[in-house]
């Protein structure tokens, strides 16, 4: 089933269609917020009035799970953290185990793909991010994909509420971002790591950076070639009609239980289901843009956060930390030394 592939690295790599981003505008209407959604905006103008998010009850034993986390050192000493998330998570994470929260409170910034929290209440980015997934020559999405599969996609955003004729202005990126959202159990998107980290910073007064930008993530679905837009729409609906949950809660597990070996082969696995020499070549596009492009951006990051002098918590997709040739293998290869800490 080729969601499996897709819609794993997803979730390993790439932040999901966040709440706030609903307001972007489309000829005469606008595009509704998306189910599984993180924090609301009204939530975070004021974070010292939240709720303690779970990573922060402190009456409770820490969790069972060892997610992956490495220290990153430089010849002269000088050292970051690196620690590979997955953007959903479970209740039972939380709160997070002691080595992952002792680094974090050790560390004078936490860094992420981007703030989610903060783009959720800046109108003006969440535009600008969604205007580059827009049709803006007069066509819509019908105009760009199989009749069968739009009447198939409209079909599972409308059983959710969620479909508006608003929705063909955008690219089927977008919609796949939605369906791909229904796959996902309710409530495990507010249970994200990035989330919790970026509310425990807010909370604790730590600086929060960011490595991309929403902009940068948004542009790249944005990027994607037609042929692609239409395969990952098409995997989308796949798996929502053949039950795509089933590879999130593998990705969970897997993440869960700090099994390095384990989480290298799942993403190393051969899909037989790209059959095709049309469809081996979306995936490479797929891949390079996801993955090799953006883990050269963080790679570049890191060295930075490195010499910096300041300890920085890094926390990125799993994906580009254990991928093959990703962020661990090229440290490495550059000369840093990599420690898992337990």
């Amino acid at each position: 089933m080729k969601c499996k592939r897709l819609f794993a690295l997803l979730l390993a790599t790439l932040l999901l269609l966040c709440a706030g981003c609903g307001e972007a505008p489309a000829p005469g209407a606008e595009l509704p917020a998306p189910s599984g959604s993180t924090t609301n905006v009204s939530d975070v103008e004021n974070p010292d009035a939240n709720a303690s998010t779970p990573s922060q009850n402190s009456g409770t034993a820490q969790s069972a799970i060892q997610p992956l986390l490495y220290k990153v050192a430089d010849a002269k000493g000088n050292e970051a953290y690196l620690f590979g998330s997955i953007h959903v998570g479970r209740e039972n994470f939380y709160p997070l185990p002691d080595y992952v929260t002792n680094a974090f409170h050790q560390s004078d910034k936490l860094a992420v793909e981007f703030d989610v929290l903060a783009f959720e209440k800046d109108v003006t980015a969440q535009t600008e991010a969604l205007t580059q997934l827009m049709y803006l020559d007069g066509t819509t999405i019908k105009d760009h994909i199989p009749e069968q599969l739009y009447k198939d996609a409209v079909a599972i955003m409308t059983k959710h509420g969620e479909y508006t004729a608003v929705l063909d202005y955008y690219y089927p990126s977008i919609w796949s971002s939605f369906i791909d959202n229904y796959t996902v159990p309710e409530g495990a998107t507010d249970l994200g790591i990035d989330v919790n980290l970026i509310q425990m910073a807010y909370d604790s007064n730590k600086p929060v950076v960011d490595v991309e930008s929403a902009a940068l993530q948004y542009g790249m679905m944005a990027n994607y070639s037609e042929p692609l837009q239409e395969m990952l729409l098409e995997s989308s609906v796949e798996g929502y009609k053949n039950d795509a949950a089933e590879a999130v809660e593998e990705m969970l597990d897997i993440w869960a239980s700090g099994d390095a070996d384990r989480f290298r082969q799942f993403l190393e696995a051969e899909d037989d289901s790209l059959s095709t020499p049309e469809e081996q070549a979306l995936y490479a596009e797929y891949q390079k843009a996801m993955m090799t492009d953006r883990d050269a951006g963080m790679v570049r990051f890191v060295k930075q956060a490195v010499a910096s002098g300041d300890t920085v918590f890094v926390c990125v997709g799993a994906a580009h930390v254990m991928g093959k040739n990703g962020m661990l293998d090229q440290l490495k290869a550059a000369g840093y030394t990599i420690t898992q800490v337990r």
